[in-house]
């Protein structure tokens, strides 16, 4: 596979991706790529900007929050079990709901 890639002064060059004359890619046995320079290579390098790791943050957040269920079973089932013992409606409770309604009010 062999792709035309504009070079200096955009004429177009031919790489081949399988013969890499700059460096070879070979994987640890625990999975990660290694690079070992030929000699004469420059080393590659990348750089994320601070912008950039906060979009890919707010992304995984988000995907997290996108995954989440709608309903809190749990909740629910807590929720259930104080109206059906009667802790929701118990005087204190209401009591003190009153009193929260009164100062918002």
């Amino acid at each position: 596979m062999v792709e035309d890639v504009l070079g200096v002064g955009n004429h177009a060059e031919s790489i081949d991706p399988k013969r890499s004359e700059k460096t070879d890619q070979k994987k640890s046995s625990k999975g990660k790529a290694v690079t070992s320079k030929q000699p004469g290579a420059q080393e590659d390098s990348i750089s994320i900007s601070s912008s950039a790791k906060q979009a890919l943050d707010k992304t995984r957040l988000t995907n997290m929050v996108k995954n989440m269920p709608d309903v809190r079973e749990d909740k629910v089932e807590e929720a259930k079990e104080k109206v059906e013992s009667g802790e929701v409606f118990s005087p204190e409770v209401t009591e003190k709901l009153a009193d929260e309604l009164d100062q918002l009010l």
